[in-house]
């Protein structure tokens, strides 16, 4: 890599990993998920800092004519668990909506109820005291 190069993947990680920061000052981020990306942005910066590594693990671990390839197939695998990842939450969050639809429902037909009843009670209270 060209010096230029190293220099800019390492502006571009330690302003990805500053826009973390934020998000996580400002409570943006649950903490599950600000695990995850300072995870991501450290791994961005370890890429030009540890590119000789990343060319040994492609070159003579694995075999890749390539080293750019190692980055895209984590690139795709991490894309692809993120997905996933996601899709379960928003699974989870779509079943918790719906269980407080459900208890909202619940809840509303016992206050029209008991209304009903103080109703009743009231006009029951009202002929009485005629």
């Amino acid at each position: 890599m060209t010096l230029k190069i190293l220099f800019f993947l390492i502006a571009v990680a330690v302003l990805f990993l500053t826009v973390i920061f934020k998000l996580i000052r400002k409570n943006y981020l649950p903490p599950s998920s600000a695990l995850l990306w300072l995870l991501v942005g450290i791994i961005m910066l370890s890429i030009p800092l540890l590119h000789g590594l990343y060319r040994f693990i492609a070159f003579d671990l694995l075999g890749f004519n390539n080293a750019t390839n190692i980055i895209y197939i984590l690139s795709i695998g991490f894309l692809m668990l993120y997905s996933l990842y996601t899709t379960v939450k928003l699974k989870q969050s779509s079943n918790r909506i719906q269980m407080l639809i459900s208890q909202l429902a619940i809840s509303e037909a016992e206050i029209d109820q008991r209304l009903k009843n103080l109703e009743k009670k009231n006009k029951a209270i009202e002929i009485l005291q005629r």
